[in-house]
């Protein structure tokens, strides 16, 4: 029987005995000190033939050897060789006869000189994005460009394109997102609409529902993270199971970080994973509080080492499904330790189906059908087993690498040449030839992938040619790509990060086919070298001022985006000004009643930061606030706020006489404490720190604690509100943590208003706090001396007017900057040279006061960076553009009225 066999090829020449340089330094130093290249008769060949058409050798040998003599070469010539003058085809050609172009090397003296590209030539282009997204971007850009481009004897079409990427299900959703974009109504952007395909798209991609269930098997292979779980939930079966409105997830992570939880179900769960059998940080333990938040009274202290998390009776519902939901998981996770067999396996995958993803009565009829796929897959997966007669056991890792190797098999194909441009993954036979060819996702680490093999593999101990290796397929297709491309090959790879603009490397097989251009061709007469003229790096943005620049030559960046021309003139149109001021006239003053009424703890707010507080009142701006997310590791050394937070809760339970030993319970019953014996040190230098700032308090903490009402008339408002913590010896403010001017500020308020409430209320103000003394830390007690009524009232209508001023313009007061600037005054005087000296100390608080981010400069705040986005708002010559600014109002003015008083009065107590 006859058999005709086709193979695809990159030569008809043989190549087999072509070696990389790598190899043949192996070969000489194994051959001895004597050995040259021609005595052992080494051959180069073509590089990129060398190193990446190690497949097709070893194809060609093995085919050599187990045929032998029994087969016969037709004797008529299928190969063409590529004709033309471009880098395209010069370098497929020199490929095809198997010869080395550029220097000549003594074992290889069959080459060709290097030839000169033509500054037109464009059949070759990397281009160098930040990111997947940017080079979809860009490579929608350069399609159009090439549909227009009247260089081609015949148009392009998007049908003569082929898009090829190694990974098309990380691409698939940019790719969507971008070439879609022309389709929805009402679309103004000028960009014309390029028909399209996804080909070999995933079952997961493809069905939201598989996509759910993979999910949740992840989730019981694994340490049930809080991430992960409430990633899960997020999944539209998942949470259509659950009867979630989607506004109620971003409550259920509330939740989860406000109760502690970290990972693992339970106790039972951690010591399954190696970890000590407690159940601190487990959704058991973060659950339990949640509920007896529910069940206790607000006043309620921790119960069986529980400290409840106070949710409304709003959340009772929510919290039961989700409750339920965990207690399901955390069954099926215990029953999936043990192995199973395929049969009892799938029986388990099914009922998992059945608990977490939608029940049939709430499927559409889409949803439905996705389904029937999944229960489909499962149930081929148990048959193939008994059509094999396996009867053995497996763990679910096993079960869960062959459902996932099923799933990727199952690739939708149908959009291949189906018309449009044709997106496809980086498979064999997907290398036909296309007028263009572009090769997407060519980056370090993403291709050529990764092969992972079990260590029990005897392939790998005893490695033979004809072994697959994926990383060996990979570079054969990057071959056959580039031999595929009948006119131009675009390659696209992420170049500079987008986060810090650093350079990336690109895949290798792309670095080599530049290595091979550099020296096979010689740049254009007008370039500083090839790389310029191949490589095109393109800008972070897509509005970026180059990619719509007209003075570009042939290889420059190019956008059709009239959305982002527009946003590209803005920029350009501003190019060498200042940064836009986002206020540029005082804001209309609303004073409501006449006189207008402040409160008391509204006031004492406004001088920790008059901008922050313009914003938020008066703008509905909260710049600097960002919701807490989950963790899905316990502490192991709180630091910041998350230390100032445990230490602030123990300190307010001492004062109040909690004993040490109940807020060291109290403490881990939160969750918020190391665990183990690094817990407990933690929670010995914390509570020990605590009795140090009780110690220093407790003498001023006598009586009982009391509130005063205030309710004072001011020339210009009336000042009323409660002044809580006066005791016998005046007002006590105690804080976890050094004393700030911001501290500082607040209390200086309250305690005006203290002296201005009358004569029997003019008592001390004390503030406790901590100060670093070299290495270590030290309790700190601050207070101020009692004023005169006359005095604090003065005081007070100042404050007050500033306060009404504030309501229009940010304030140039700022905590820090504004009190080591009068300080500095106050010491060494206002003549210009102290000055000097006092706006540089400002600089400092303005600037970084620490290398810690709770350190950092007042410079850095949202807030002070929107108001005042040029010059440093202390700098002598500041002012807002398009207003007079009065200098009562200005940095140092501000600075001296608040503080000179406030110092005068501070002492340490």
């Amino acid at each position: 029987m006859e058999v005709h066999l086709f193979v695809l090829t990159p030569t008809p020449h043989y190549f087999s005995d072509i070696k990389t340089p790598r190899e043949h330094a192996r070969l000489l130093r194994r051959a001895g000190s004597d050995a040259t290249p021609e005595r052992l008769h080494l051959t180069a060949g073509h590089p990129l033939l060398a190193s990446m058409g190690r497949l097709a050798r070893d194809f060609q040998d093995i085919f050599e050897e187990v045929c032998g003599g029994m087969y016969e070469e037709d004797e008529s010539d299928l190969f063409r060789e590529p004709a033309g003058n471009s880098l395209l085809t010069v370098l497929q050609a020199d490929i095809f006869q198997v010869r080395r172009r550029g220097p000549c090397r003594e074992y290889d003296p069959a080459h060709q000189p290097p030839l000169e590209v033509s500054p037109r030539d464009r059949s070759i282009r990397i281009h160098s994005c930040h990111g997947p997204l940017r080079q979809v971007e860009v490579l929608r850009d350069e399609l159009l460009e090439l549909f227009r481009d009247p260089a081609f004897k015949s148009p392009i079409e998007p049908r003569d394109v082929v898009v090829m990427c190694p990974d098309i299900e990380t691409f698939a959703p940019f790719i969507e997102a971008v070439f879609s974009e022309a389709r929805a109504p009402g679309w103004d952007g000028g960009l014309p609409r390029i028909p399209f395909r996804i080909a070999d798209a995933g079952m997961r991609r493809e069905n939201p529902v598989a996509e759910a269930f993979f999910a949740a098997i992840e989730v019981l292979r694994g340490r049930a993270r809080a991430s992960e779980i409430l990633d899960l939930i997020g999944f539209e079966p998942v949470r259509r199971r659950l009867g979630l409105a989607p506004e109620r997830e971003a409550r259920m992570r509330e939740w989860v970080v406000e109760s502690g939880i970290r990972w693992g179900f339970d106790a039972q769960h951690r010591a399954q994973r190696g970890q000590p059998e407690v159940d601190l940080n487990t959704w058991r333990f973060g659950l339990e509080r949640l509920l007896l938040g529910l069940a206790l009274p607000v006043e309620g202290r921790p119960w069986a080492g529980r400290a409840p998390c106070w949710l409304g009776q709003e959340d009772a519902e929510g919290l039961g499904r989700l409750a339920e939901f965990i207690a399901s998981l955390a069954q099926r996770a215990a029953a999936s330790q043990t192995a199973k067999t395929i049969p009892e396996w799938s029986d388990f995958l099914m009922d998992l189906m059945a608990s977490v993803l939608e029940a049939p009565g709430r499927r559409s009829a889409e949803s439905d059908g996705q389904h029937l796929e999944l229960a489909r897959l499962v149930m081929e997966v148990a048959s193939d087993a008994q059509s094999a007669g396996f009867s053995g056991k497996l763990d679910l890792e096993a079960v869960s690498a062959l459902l996932t190797e099923r799933c990727s098999t199952r690739r939708r194909s149908g959009g291949f040449l189906a018309g449009g441009v044709t997106f496809c993954a980086m498979v064999p036979m997907r290398s036909i030839p296309f007028r263009v060819v572009v090769l997407l996702g060519m980056d370090d680490g993403a291709f050529p992938r990764q092969s992972f093999t079990a260590e029990l593999d005897l392939a790998q101990q005893h490695p033979r040619p004809g072994d697959r290796n994926l990383r060996d397929e990979d570079r054969h297709l990057f071959l056959e790509s580039l031999l595929a491309a009948r006119e131009r090959l675009l390659i696209f790879t992420t170049g500079r990060s987008a986060r810090d603009n650093s350079k990336l490397p690109a895949a290798v097989p792309v670095s080599e086919l530049l290595d091979t251009l550099r020296s096979s061709f010689l740049p254009p007469p007008h370039d500083p070298n090839l790389d310029a003229f191949i490589v095109v790096e393109h800008p972070l943005q897509p509005f970026s001022p180059r990619n719509y620049s007209t003075n570009k030559g042939a290889s420059g960046p190019l956008s059709f985006d009239g959305r982002g021309l527009e946003a590209a003139r803005r920029i350009a149109a501003r190019a060498g000004e200042s940064p836009p001021w986002f206020l540029i006239a005082p804001l209309a003053a609303t004073l409501g009643a006449d006189p207008p009424n402040i409160n008391l703890d509204e006031l004492a707010r406004f001088f920790a930061s008059p901008a922050r507080h313009l914003a938020r009142r008066r703008l509905g701006l909260y710049l600097d606030e960002m919701p807490e997310l989950p963790e899905d590791r316990e502490a192991l050394d709180p630091k910041g706020l998350a230390r100032w937070s445990l230490g602030n809760d123990a300190l307010r339970s001492r004062l109040a006489g909690e004993n040490p030993e109940g807020i060291r319970a109290a403490l881990t019953a939160s969750g918020r404490l190391p665990h183990g014996t690094s817990g407990g040190l933690y929670a010995a230098r914390l509570l020990q720190q605590v009795e140090d700032i009780a110690a220093c308090v407790n003498p001023l903490l006598q009586g009982k604690s009391g509130e005063i009402e205030v309710d004072l008339a001011l020339p210009r408002a009336r000042l009323s509100g409660g002044l809580r913590g006066f005791y016998a010896g005046g007002l006590v403010e105690v804080h976890f943590g050094q004393i700030h001017a911001r501290h500082l500020a607040s209390l200086w308020v309250r305690h005006l208003a203290l002296q201005a409430s009358g004569p029997d209320t003019a008592r001390a103000s004390h503030i406790a706090g901590t100060k670093k003394s070299g290495k270590s830390i030290r309790p700190q007690l601050q207070r101020f001396e009692p004023l005169g009524q006359k005095q604090a009232l003065s005081e007070l209508a100042g404050l007050a007017e500033l306060f009404l001023q504030g309501q229009s313009l940010p304030l140039l007061f700022f905590p820090e900057s504004s009190r080591a600037y009068a300080k500095a005054v106050l010491k060494d005087g206002d003549d210009p040279a102290a000055l000097r000296e006092a706006r540089a100390a400002a600089g400092k608080e303005w600037l970084h006061r620490g290398q810690q981010e709770e350190q950092q400069g007042e410079g850095t705040d949202a807030c002070h960076a929107l108001f005042f986005p040029e010059s440093p708002p202390y700098a002598e010559d500041f002012g807002f553009p398009g207003c007079e600014w009065p200098e009562k109002l200005g940095f140092h003015a501000l600075a001296l009225e608040f503080w000179t008083p406030l110092l005068k009065a501070l002492e340490d107590g």
